[in-house]
């Protein structure tokens, strides 16, 4: 009898033990996954830095080349031996850190090959001049073909970098939903250790109702009470343990996230420096040697000029673009249909020469961040006024229907469109699916409209036809307390 009462007891026992075991290797594998994001986050940063010192130091040759242009002076070409000699240590590198990465090998062997050509370019280029003269030699230079592969290189690197940093979001995605998993299955194992437990208590006092002998009884109460101690003590040591573990990898997923948007914002101020130089020196060039160059030379110094502002805009949006990951949400009641007439009247006074004709169906009220929801409306009605401006007459619509507990708002147009197989890339950082000759714009207007809507628990997408217009949707949660809710 005493024999089947210990069997009985221990059976459950064993089984919470188990559990117990359970939940350690639940988090251990959780802990390795955060250790392995963590060096992931570091990897990808090291390739998104080598690309921009990469393309940094293919500016210096270019700026070197010009300089010796412009002044006839060889002290400007002797830092290009060493960016020429960094540059492909920096390809070599970029290599080995994304041998895993086919699509990057690739893109990466295009750029050594434009970087090569670019190099032989301006080498070819300066031993002309030494030949035969710099007015002579401006005559022969293939401009086009330097600035094709200058765009190729920047074009390419871009990429690079865009790749990465939806490597790093496919890899936030993956944390958030090994979070999950791990949230589910602690809170399993542990409802399943409570149930564990409460039967462990039942088969303790039924085996102890059924003996007779007061003197057994106690000494298998005095046992219980024992092990119930042990358990105990075991599960706070284990729920200590587990809050100091979540604790730890919250604060290190924040850190690395403050981390990527510090190294964004302080990349975006550093190029500042040499676009300031730039804007300088060709201010210098018009007001004392205007007058001493040819044709050539002066739309040369129009391109700097030209480049050197687009330059400044890139990065004043992607300041834009990092600001909206740290920017606090603001909820209240946005009056939609205000919002948007308000807007349409502005840009109609903005583009007197275009004949735009506003359609306005009623909007419905919404809760949210006011100001990043007029941001919302500024890119997606301005893109489509811009690409319809090809059009004899631009025609907008602008309306919202219900679906599910969202409602779903859209802008539609005549403009030119896109073709729906580039759809991915529409909503990246830097993007674009039209030449910059054909319409301004840097490339980070839908990505910060994706995620200002993403932020307030929205979806954004678009459907187009080529050459027939676009139609671009975001839709917002109804409930009113939805901004309370998100994560700052």
């Amino acid at each position: 009898m005493k024999k089947k009462v210990i069997q009985n007891i221990w059976l459950p026992f064993f089984f919470v033990l188990v559990l117990i075991g359970s939940i350690g290797y639940a988090v251990y594998q959780s802990n390795r996954k955060m250790l392995d994001s963590a060096k992931w986050v570091d990897h990808t940063i090291e390739i998104i830095s080598l690309s921009e010192k990469t393309l940094s130091h293919t500016k210096d040759i270019e700026t070197g080349a010009l300089g010796y242009v412009i002044t006839n002076d060889s002290v400007f070409l002797q830092p290009n031996l060493i960016a020429k000699d960094v540059i492909y240590k920096n390809i070599a590198v970029l290599k080995t850190l994304t041998k895993i990465k086919p699509g990057q090998q690739v893109l990466l062997d295009s750029l050594k090959y434009y970087i090569q050509k670019r190099i032989a370019f301006i080498d070819q280029g300066i031993e002309l001049i030494n030949k035969i003269g710099l007015a002579n030699a401006l005559k022969n230079i293939k401009k086009e073909e330097g600035n094709y592969y200058s765009n190729q290189i920047r074009l390419i690197i871009g990429k690079i970098i865009a790749k990465e940093y939806e490597y790093l979001q496919q890899r936030k995605l993956l944390n958030e939903k090994d979070i999950i998993i791990f949230n589910w299955v602690i809170g399993s194992l542990f409802a399943l250790m409570s149930i564990a437990s409460v039967l462990f208590l039942i088969s303790y006092h039924r085996n102890i109702t059924q003996k007779n002998d007061k003197i057994v009884q106690a000494d298998e109460l005095v046992i219980l009470n024992n092990e119930l101690k042990i358990s105990e003590a075991k599960y706070q040591k284990l729920n200590e343990e587990l809050e100091y573990l979540v604790i730890e990898r919250t604060a290190k997923y924040e850190a690395a996230n403050k981390e990527l948007e510090s190294f964004s914002y302080s990349v975006s101020h550093d190029l500042r420096a040499p676009i300031r130089a730039i804007n300088g020196y060709t201010k210098i060039l018009e007001e004392d040697y205007l007058d001493k160059l040819d044709a050539d030379g002066v739309t040369v110094l129009a391109s700097i000029v030209s480049n050197s502002k687009k330059m400044g805009h890139l990065i004043d949006d992607l300041l834009a673009f990092s600001k909206l990951g740290r920017k606090a949400i603001s909820g209240s009641e946005i009056d939609m249909q205000e919002m948007v007439s308000t807007l349409c009247d502005e840009i109609s006074i903005e583009n007197p020469e275009s004949q735009i004709e506003f359609t306005i169906h009623p909007l419905t009220h919404i809760y949210g961040d006011s100001s990043l929801i007029h941001q919302v409306w500024i890119n997606l009605i301005s893109n489509s006024v811009k690409f319809s401006k090809y059009k004899p007459k631009t025609i907008i619509e602008i309306g919202c229907y219900q679906k599910d507990d969202h409602t779903v708002y859209y802008v539609k147009d005549n403009g030119a469109g896109f073709d729906m197989k580039y759809y991915n890339k529409l909503f990246g950082v830097f993007q674009r699916l039209h030449g910059q000759d054909e319409f301004e714009g840097t490339g980070i207007g839908l990505a910060i409209v994706q995620k200002i809507v993403t932020r307030h628990n929205g979806l954004v997408w678009g459907e187009s036809v080529l050459n027939e217009g676009a139609r671009f949707y975001f839709s917002m949660p109804n409930e009113k307390n939805v901004v309370s809710e998100l994560s700052n």
